[in-house]
């Protein structure tokens, strides 16, 4: 880029021009805010919040519940219309 530069092909107003939009982007996203500026600094990428206790507890009731098809073998399933379990 900077041989191109040196000989007059690219200006420095035809990279800014083509980098607006990425750096707009950065921007809003927060990506050159102080790092105790972010809400998402604690995230590490890490977590699994699927297997907390909480989210445990939800999906055993949502399961067991007689909208899910996913209950007991002698649950009726609305969505299938189909009783014993046996789905389509």
């Amino acid at each position: 880029m900077n041989d191109a530069l040196e000989k007059k092909l690219l200006t420095e107003a035809d990279i800014e021009r083509n980098i607006r939009g990425n750096i707009r982007m950065r921007m809003r996203l927060g990506e050159f805010d102080p790092p105790e500026m972010s809400p998402y600094n604690g995230i590490s990428g890490a977590e699994e919040p699927w297997y907390g206790e909480k989210n445990k507890l939800l999906a055993r009731r949502v399961t067991r519940s007689p909208s899910s098809c996913l209950g007991t073998a002698n649950t009726y399933c609305r969505w299938t219309g189909v009783s014993s379990g046996r789905l389509r």
